[in-house]
């Protein structure tokens, strides 16, 4: 068992001290916090904040994916000989 004098002060109590509080509340006011970091390619607006045609292009692929929904449509239904 150890035997502490009640001379020397410990150092648990010595983080109360306000020396060492002002070591520490410099070091905490250095840190930053991360951002966290988001992923392009399923973040559209992050997408656009990097590639600004990028909005162009989603729409214009989206277009075009409707356009040939509707052909692929009408091409079945004058195969199935159904008029629309």
């Amino acid at each position: 068992m150890w035997l502490v004098s009640l001379a020397q002060p410990h150092p648990v109590n010595n983080i109360k001290n306000s020396n060492c509080n002002v070591i520490f509340d410099a070091y905490r006011k250095e840190r930053v916090k991360k951002v966290l970091k988001k992923n392009p390619l399923r973040n559209i607006r992050v997408m656009q904040r990097l590639n600004p045609y990028a909005a162009v292009a989603k729409r214009n692929a989206i277009l075009n994916e409707e356009k040939q929904k509707k052909a692929r449509q009408t091409l079945y239904d004058q195969r199935r000989g159904v008029s629309t």
